[in-house]
């Protein structure tokens, strides 16, 4: 019997473990670089994506961190004021809006991300300074002195000057260290029917006087206002044409009175937005000549001043008992400072005839913060 020829199908199968032919590689490396090139392409859209929202998530956090800072800061304008046990004077002011109405191409170059400064408002917030006591206008009795001594002047345009006096526990040494060429001031006059005010800047250092200090101011008009191009309102608290005139017999004046008025130095703090660099106009907070960039391609900063009262009463009897109810009264008031930014207050008083043993039944309750609008 002839042996079996097993050298043809042993070749067959060492040839067929060889690996895959040309054509099966081909296939393979186009398979393989249209499922990378479609994984690329799907991981580049992702990517871009994640970058956006890394981008919205820093402008959230930036906008939040810069109404918390607005919120604080109105919150508490006009505070750090204190009354001497011998007179009572409320703050007069807290804060000032300066509105620009220029539009066009005055404010935004069409067909570009150029913005320039009359797009945005400006939110003057005034707060007293807490490194300067303040001092009593220090010159004769009463009221009627003379306008070198103890008013603002008249419209006179030169330089006047008005005398102060510390009260303890604050020194002379304090005021002349506080009141420097350049601070700006606010007079408070306290009337019988409310206090009214004007405004400064000092043209030179205090000087003492024997135990007073002598204030060197640019004068006012005679019924408190400032010229519109006057140096001595920097902040348009009082310049004429920002001034409701049927308000200016209320809210200003020019005469103030010895030991009852007082002078205080303010350490102003403005949110403005800075355009120097017109393509990412920058929020800016300044205060004491520093300025602090909080938000940055703000392309829309507009303010206005507006007041809404709201008051609301409800009546809650008790159905088994006539004689028992619960009353709720709530009082608030919102001042618009923004289309979407707003200072609220509420008072609230909750009344229960029949409280939980150990409870009263009078809840009060005052609550002051900012209010937010969202539209759509």
């Amino acid at each position: 019997m002839k042996p079996a020829n097993t050298n043809r199908v042993l070749s067959r199968r060492v040839s067929g473990a060889n690996g895959f032919t040309l054509i099966e590689l081909m296939v393979a490396i186009t398979v393989f670089l249209i499922i990378g090139a479609a994984a690329m392409s799907l991981f580049k859209q992702h990517a871009s994506l994640f970058n956006d929202q890394q981008y919205q998530i820093g402008l959230n956090v930036s906008l939040r961190n810069a109404l918390a800072q607005m919120e604080n800061d109105v919150v508490n304008a006009g505070t750090g004021w204190y009354n001497a046990a011998n007179n009572v004077a409320s703050w007069p002011i807290g804060i000032k809006i300066v509105n620009n109405t220029a539009g066009g191409a005055a404010c935004h170059t069409a067909g570009t991300a150029i913005y320039n400064a009359p797009c945005f408002d400006t939110l003057n917030l005034i707060v007293p300074d807490p490194t300067t006591p303040p001092g009593l206008v220090a010159t004769g009795s009463g009221c009627s002195t003379p306008a070198t001594t103890g008013t603002t002047g008249a419209g006179l345009g030169g330089p006047v000057s008005m005398l102060i006096s510390p009260i303890l526990p604050s020194t002379q040494a304090q005021l002349l260290a506080g009141f420097t060429a350049g601070s700006k001031i606010i007079f408070i006059h306290v009337g019988t029917s409310g206090t009214t005010m004007t405004t400064a800047v000092l043209s030179a250092n205090s000087a003492a006087s024997g135990a007073n200090v002598n204030l060197t101011f640019g004068a006012t008009n005679a019924n408190g206002t400032n010229p519109a191009a006057s140096t001595n309102d920097p902040l348009n608290l009082t310049t004429v044409g920002n001034v409701d005139p049927s308000l200016v017999p209320t809210t200003l004046t020019n005469t103030f009175c010895s030991s009852t008025d007082w002078v205080v130095k303010i350490a102003p703090i403005t949110y403005w937005v800075n355009t120097a660099v017109a393509t990412n106009p920058t929020l800016t907070r300044t205060e004491n000549g520093v300025d602090s960039p909080i938000a940055s391609q703000i392309i829309g900063f507009k303010l206005g001043a507006s007041t809404v009262l709201a008051e609301k009463l409800y009546f809650f009897p008790d159905l088994s008992d006539t004689s028992q109810y619960r009353g709720t009264f709530n009082f608030g008031t919102i001042t618009k400072i923004s289309k979407w930014l707003g200072w609220q207050n509420a008072f609230g008083d909750i009344y229960v005839t029949n409280p939980p043993m150990g409870k009263k039944q009078n809840d009060l309750q005052l609550t002051t913060g900012i209010n937010v609008a969202f539209t759509h």
